[in-house]
């Protein structure tokens, strides 16, 4: 199982948090783990500054098989 937090839709509202540069490294992780079939999982701890990005990220995540479970969102 690959696993990673990712803080936002966008590269501006995970780095903020996570520092510059990560999300872009997070989503390359999530695409290599994708090509070689991992079950992946990623947590967002919700925020009121990435709220509105939730159903966005969602979608994206949904693109790369994450759905259900496996994208969770923690208050």
């Amino acid at each position: 199982m690959l696993q990673t937090s990712i803080d936002g839709a966008r590269a501006e509202t995970h780095d903020r948090n996570r520092g510059p540069g990560s999300w872009a490294k997070a989503m390359e992780g999530l695409a290599v783990g994708c090509e070689l079939g991992l079950p992946m999982r990623v947590g967002l701890t919700e925020t009121p500054e990435n709220t509105h990005e939730v159903p966005e990220l969602g979608a994206l995540l949904a693109t790369m098989g994450i759905v259900g479970r496996d994208f969770a969102v923690r208050p």
